[in-house]
């Protein structure tokens, strides 16, 4: 993990939000100078609401 992303898991620890490092692949949508405009993950509607279950 990232230090970026460890200091994001370590604000939302202190906040009492559980947090769970997952690996996926996904897209990243670009506007026509190249500029990052969004970041699309797969079947993110199928995880939200859903209860975590680690395999």
């Amino acid at each position: 993990m990232n230090n970026k992303l460890q200091q994001e898991k370590e604000s939302l620890y202190k906040k009492g939000i559980k947090t769970v490092q997952i690996k996926v692949d996904a897209l990243v949508t670009l506007d026509e100078q190249g500029y990052v405009t969004g970041i699309k993950l797969p079947d993110e509607a199928d995880f939200l609401g859903k209860e975590f279950k680690q395999n």
